[in-house]
């Protein structure tokens, strides 16, 4: 019998706001099922669901839109998280599966898959660009229940909504990140961990938890480079470096469609500030003929005011 349904990819609805870009998706359940043998018996007679997660994450290149899209006031700080069950995101998160038309490429009618997900958290969980590669974020929603619905309610034979706008791209630029008032020169990749600790909570011994809550929030920036005099006592010490948003910022540069880059002086780019700590990881590492490596980690910290970091996702580079 042949192959007759194939679903891949398409885009995602971030509440209203639709979200193209995107390289993977991975929509997932965990459950536990108990049956244990009793009486003495090799086999379980009694299966019983006992509890049941699910989380929704995918990955896009559309990071302006997931940055500025992804963020909720909380205690007066801006964060890259987003709670699914307010009414501030009424139409939840919701994920689409394309079908693919046999004999052809995309099946143009009401015929493709969606996933609805209207309780818990979703969150920006990393932020990563290699050299000469473009920024892709990292999202992950960890689904509460709302007492009635699945965690991820599955939908058939819907449309597809209008193809996503898919015109911005981010990449790293040189010669202007700063940590701690140092030019942190020929970076290779950059990587910023937003550090959300989700957890969820339930009672009455429902199968499914519906409260699900952030215990702890510990972002990270790590910058690799090719510097290895950046190990100095006059640079990052051994004891580490002082950062506050005065004197740290980093860019991700805005690629140009049709060309190479939007001018630096365009406010179109990328920064992000942040307060914290740096210290030097790795301080050297090599293999055959390739540059030493040097890692430097940023762990951020709360200055009583601002957030650990905060983004600017339509600055000029200067």
């Amino acid at each position: 019998m042949g192959v007759t349904d194939r679903y891949g990819i398409y885009a995602v609805h971030l509440n209203a706001t639709l979200c193209g870009g995107i390289t993977e998706v991975d929509d997932a359940y965990e459950s536990t099922i108990r049956g244990e043998p009793r009486s003495g018996e090799a086999l379980a007679r009694f299966l019983s669901l006992v509890a049941q997660t699910a989380r929704v994450g995918f990955s896009s290149e559309a990071i302006k839109t997931i940055l500025d899209t992804i963020a909720t006031t909380d205690g007066g700080l801006p964060l890259k998280y987003s709670n699914l069950a307010s009414t501030v995101w009424a139409n939840g998160l919701r994920v689409y599966w394309q079908k693919y038309l046999a004999g052809g490429s995309r099946d143009p009618a009401s015929v493709h898959i969606k996933d609805t997900i209207t309780a818990g958290i979703i969150a920006l969980q990393r932020l990563s660009c290699q050299h000469q590669g473009d920024a892709v974020a990292e999202v992950e929603a960890v689904c509460g229940w709302d007492g009635s619905n699945d965690l991820i309610a599955r939908t058939f034979n819907v449309a597809l909504p209008a193809a996503p706008t898919d015109g911005d791209r981010f990449t790293l630029i040189d010669g202007y990140n700063t940590i701690g008032g140092i030019a942190f020169g020929q970076l290779r990749s950059l990587e910023i961990g937003f550090g959300f600790g989700i957890e969820r909570e339930g009672s009455g011994s429902d199968v499914a938890e519906k409260f699900v809550t952030i215990k702890t929030i510990a972002p990270t920036i790590t910058l690799r480079g090719i510097d290895p005099s950046l190990y100095a006592a006059a640079k990052i010490p051994t004891v580490g470096l002082n950062c506050t948003h005065a004197n740290t910022k980093l860019y991700l540069r805005k690629r140009a469609a049709g060309g190479s880059f939007v001018a630096n002086g365009t406010a179109q780019h990328i920064s992000v500030t942040a307060d914290g700590m740096a210290k030097v990881g790795q301080i050297g590492r090599g293999s055959g003929q390739d540059a030493s490596e040097i890692v430097a980690v940023l762990q951020c910290r709360y200055d009583g005011s601002n957030a650990p970091m905060i983004f600017n996702t339509a600055t000029a580079i200067s």
